[in-house]
């Protein structure tokens, strides 16, 4: 260390000294200690606070310690004198402007895009690099994380593991975005607002809804840091067709009731920024049983034409790349249970698919049956056994998603009938 130390310092002095103005605000360093090599950034943050982190996970060890002294100008070497060490004094940067970066969040997160780009979508993830940079966005986001933020790093590691460029460039656009809102200055519009609100979870974004009725037609773990960080509960408002998504960290709690279930809800607030809207309950009513005639309100309200989805999916990503993840209860008049294609009335066809990734599994993560990340090809399965056994599929939910030109259905609820009665499963 002391080498390069010592190397900078003849290299600064051939090129004439210092920059004048010049100022250093982060810095990320090699450091050999102990037989391994780690990375340790060290970021100056506008109120003058210091961020330490290295790619081991600790901000006390002996690469952390390595790069602060290099930094601070406390670097040892040998003197000519075998056996004593003098400190040398190191050329200090300026302290960090007071006109700086207002918004860590969007350091961190610029930071984290600049590294997945660099190493591009078949090698950033487990990169080095990458790994130090969601680390330090979840230590300026510090706890508990907002789920806008949880849920693009979920979907970071998931277009990471399936290698799809076309995945990747879709949620570093939204990241882009958000980045771009949170440093401008000045007055936001109306849409900027709402973006940063759905990033980082402001409640006063929200819009309240009155007596309304819902039935929960699906339930799913999400990654987000860590795998499956978030739980959706999936809501259609029976009055509406409206879908809503209810959403909590595994900190959290959310309401109360099984699925499927009906709900009557007094009072609720909705922030409509990404696709499915959030929603919160606040005061309502819980049966945890559905009847016939709501089974019957809710099929009438599911998407009968086919050729309505891809245009509604279309606009969802064209708000918010990122986070949008839309979701479609559709109905089946058909369905080929062997290359697993469901028709509208009109022959228009939209494939079932699988998820295609799961997000890796992080160092430390807890594996619980809530989980739900065993193989999902058994989902599939599922369906073809209730359409054989049953008297036939009526709708199937599921998460709309693409590759090019082609739409299709991620599903994770399926409503099908027999001897005359609604059958519902849930397929995670």
């Amino acid at each position: 260390m002391s080498g390069l130390h010592d190397a900078a310092r003849t290299r600064l002095q051939e090129l004439g000294g210092l920059e004048s103005g010049a100022e250093l605000t982060r810095a990320t360093l090699e450091i050999e200690a102990d037989g391994r090599i780690e990375l340790v950034t060290v970021t100056m943050r506008p109120d003058g606070t210091l961020l330490v982190s290295a790619t081991d996970g600790r901000d006390d060890g002996p690469h952390v310690r390595a790069a602060l002294s290099l930094l601070s100008g406390t670097v040892l070497r040998t003197s000519d004198r075998p056996g004593t060490e003098t400190a040398r004094e190191s050329l200090m940067p300026a302290p960090t402007s007071p006109s700086g970066s207002v918004s860590p969040v969007a350091d961190a997160l610029e930071e984290l895009m600049l590294a997945t780009v660099r190493h591009g979508a078949r090698k950033a993830l487990g990169a080095p690099a990458v790994k130090l940079a969601i680390q330090q966005l979840e230590t300026v986001l510090g706890k508990p994380q907002p789920r806008g933020v949880t849920r693009f790093i979920g979907r970071l590691y998931t277009v990471l593991a399936a290698q799809d460029p076309d995945g990747l460039a879709r949620v570093l656009d939204g990241a882009t975005r958000v980045v771009s809102a949170l440093r401008r200055s000045g007055e936001l519009p109306s849409e900027e607002k709402r973006r940063i609100e759905a990033w980082l979870g402001h409640e006063r974004g929200r819009t309240t809804l009155n007596d309304q009725e819902f039935i929960e037609i699906g339930r799913e773990w999400v990654a987000g840091f860590n795998r499956g960080a978030l739980q959706r509960r999936y809501l259609v408002c029976l009055h509406t067709g409206t879908m809503y998504r209810e959403e909590r960290l595994r900190s959290e709690q959310g309401s109360v009731g099984p699925c499927p279930r009906k709900i009557v809800a007094g009072l609720a607030e909705h922030h409509p920024w990404s696709s499915p809207s959030e929603m919160k309950l606040l005061q309502y009513a819980v049966t945890p049983t559905v009847d016939e005639a709501d089974w019957e309100r809710l099929v009438s309200m599911a998407v009968a034409d086919f050729d309505q989805l891809a245009p509604a999916y279309r606009a969802a990503l064209k708000g918010d790349p990122a986070l949008a993840e839309p979701v479609a209860l559709v109905t089946v008049h058909d369905i080929d249970v062997d290359r697993m294609l469901v028709y509208d009335a009109h022959d228009a066809v939209l494939p079932l698919r699988d998820d295609p990734t799961r997000a890796p599994r992080r160092e430390g993560d807890a594996e619980t049956a809530d989980d739900k990340w065993a193989d999902h090809t058994g989902r599939l399965e599922r369906i073809r056994q209730v359409a054989l056994e049953s008297d036939g599929v009526r709708c199937i939910a599921g998460r709309l998603s693409d590759a090019g030109s082609v739409l299709w259905l991620e599903p994770f609820a399926v409503i099908a009938t027999k001897d005359g009665e609604t059958r519902f499963e849930r397929l995670r």
